[in-house]
């Protein structure tokens, strides 16, 4: 696919408004008119939500307000091991819009959901064919072949060209019926001229299926955007905590040597050492895992990205593109979600499948029109000609129960998918509120988070200087170097979950990749200086 498929595809399935003028589509023979629009997949013109008899009622609302952010993930590049070269294309240093673009363009999911917008887009047409007159030509050419009439004793009187005399003949025998040469020709037209609108509401469930599918399309494009996006926020932070556990094990490897010298100078004990070394052997444990997660991370990157990760660029700012509480999204997602939405048109759909089947067993009114021309040579060589024009009706008396039984189908998808459509605003809803409860927390964790790192990163230096002086024991040294790796850990993760969060909101409302699109100009992220060796 082109780099540039998912704008356009994003571009064609925003184009799936519900108008009167659609409805009025195939009595009038026009084509779908699609309005042109940006390709920062704006469903908010989208059909509006149909009232519903099992919609739950609003219930109260909590307004989950969140405190400003204090911190904010740092800046990360390349830090992981080598990444293998066996990838689609070499090392870029994206930004998460470029990767979003990147994923968006190369996702299968996004052709899939092209294709069968396309296939739904057909079935616009099929819906509006019955509309049109249809037309049949068939023809034939060959001889007659023996019949029970050869047996007939049956004579003529035949004019005799020689003697100009009549004389009796055998009919059958003289090549007028048996082996005489025929060609046959046909036409045939019907009109449909009136049928209580039972294609008119076909029409118009075609039209809202295909409108069904091209949200659903939007949905699959904000889908694979937060895949992406945290893909990429998993990645970065993966190589955060990759550096913070190699840093530790420089560090717990310095105090062991100092422990080593000490003891050495008879100012130590070997327990003292085992002690250091014990914690040690559990930090290289600890960057062996977090290897492991990194290179997780690069692979499913590279997944959906379809390229190696160079150094990746500072995630954007989102806040101020987030709806201000939890309330005001649950709004705006009604709105514009295309999931949503995607379900209001299915109800939409299936009520006009409903409506198409009950009117379809009302009488149908149409125009006939047939030609038959019938040629015969032999004997009696001769043409006969037959033109016929009606005005029919027809009507079902009886079909076996088979109308009633899919008019209980109808019936029955109609129930289907307006339950569908409440399970979707429930879960939405819970995304949402969830997504909103994790911001709040991390975002009140930021400040003392920030606090402890910064208080751990002093009292680290303190205890190291006091340990060589005597004044702290190993024990303190230790305990000092693990409280502040938990702390730089925690602050990590802690704002990654932010950063998360802030696209899980974006997406639930359906509007992360514009978001993304509209903040893509973050500078390439400094490379963190690789950890130094301290000295003894």
């Amino acid at each position: 696919m082109r780099p540039a498929c998912a704008l356009a595809i994003a571009a064609a399935l925003a184009g799936c408004k519900s108008t009167p003028q659609w409805k009025a589509c195939a009595a009038a023979d026009e084509a779908t008119p699609r309005p042109a629009c940006s390709s920062g997949l704006d469903a908010s013109a989208g059909p509006p939500p149909a009232a519903s008899p099992s919609a739950p009622a609003k219930s109260a609302k909590r307004d989950l307000t969140i405190p400003p952010s204090i911190n904010e993930p740092v800046d990360t590049a390349s830090l992981s091991p080598e990444a293998g070269t066996n990838g689609p294309e070499l090392a870029q240093n994206f930004s998460m819009g470029e990767a979003v673009r990147r994923a968006l363009a190369r996702s299968p999911q996004i052709g899939l959901a092209s294709a069968l917008t396309s296939e739904a887009e057909a079935g616009v047409s099929v819906a509006r064919a019955p509309f049109f007159p249809k037309v049949e030509v068939s023809g034939g050419s060959g001889e007659g072949v023996d019949g029970l009439y050869r047996a007939s004793s049956r004579t003529v009187i035949g004019a005799d060209k020689l003697t100009k005399t009549n004389v009796p003949i055998k009919y059958w025998d003289n090549r007028n019926a048996t082996g005489a040469w025929r060609t046959d020709s046909n036409m045939a037209g019907t009109q449909l001229l009136y049928d209580f609108g039972a294609t008119s509401a076909d029409v118009e469930r075609a039209v809202k299926t295909r409108d069904s599918q091209a949200l659903k399309g939007m949905a699959t494009v904000e889908d694979v955007a937060l895949s992406a996006a945290q893909a990429y926020a998993s990645l970065q932070q993966s190589r955060e905590l990759l550096a913070l556990a190699k840093d530790n094990l420089e560090s717990l490897k310095g105090i062991a040597s100092l422990i080593n010298r000490n003891e050495q100078n008879g100012n130590g004990t070997q327990a003292d050492l085992k002690r250091v070394q014990a914690r040690v052997a559990d930090a290289e444990a600890i960057v062996v895992d977090q290897d492991y997660e990194t290179k997780l991370a690069i692979e499913r990157f590279k997944r959906l990205v379809q390229a190696e990760p160079g150094a990746l660029r500072k995630a954007p700012d989102l806040r101020a593109a987030l709806p201000a509480n939890s309330n005001a999204a649950f709004d705006e997602a009604i709105k514009r979600s295309p999931r949503i939405l995607s379900a209001v048109t299915t109800v939409q759909s299936a009520r006009a499948e409903a409506d198409s089947l009950r009117l379809g067993d009302l009488p149908k009114i149409s125009a006939e029109g047939q030609a038959d021309s019938k040629n015969f040579r032999g004997q009696n060589t001769r043409t006969d000609v037959e033109l016929r024009l009606m005005l029919t009706m027809t009507y079902k008396l009886a079909d076996g129960g088979l109308s009633f039984a899919k008019r209980e189908q109808a019936g029955a998808r109609v129930t289907q998918a307006e339950m569908k459509l409440v399970s979707e605003k429930q879960d939405v809803e819970a995304d949402i509120r969830q997504a909103y409860l994790q911001l709040a927390a991390a975002r009140a964790k930021a400040a003392g988070l920030s606090e402890g790192v910064a208080s751990s990163a002093k009292a680290r230096s303190l205890y190291r200087e006091q340990f060589q002086g005597g004044k702290r024991s190993l024990l303190e040294l230790l305990e000092v170097q693990s409280s502040y790796y938990t702390a730089r850990y925690n602050q990590v993760t802690n704002a990654y979950q932010e950063q998360k969060a802030q696209l899980t909101i974006l997406k639930s409302v359906g509007r992360l990749a514009t978001a993304l699109e509209n903040n893509d100009k973050a500078p390439l992220a400094r490379a963190p200086a690789s950890p130094r060796k301290r000295k003894a």
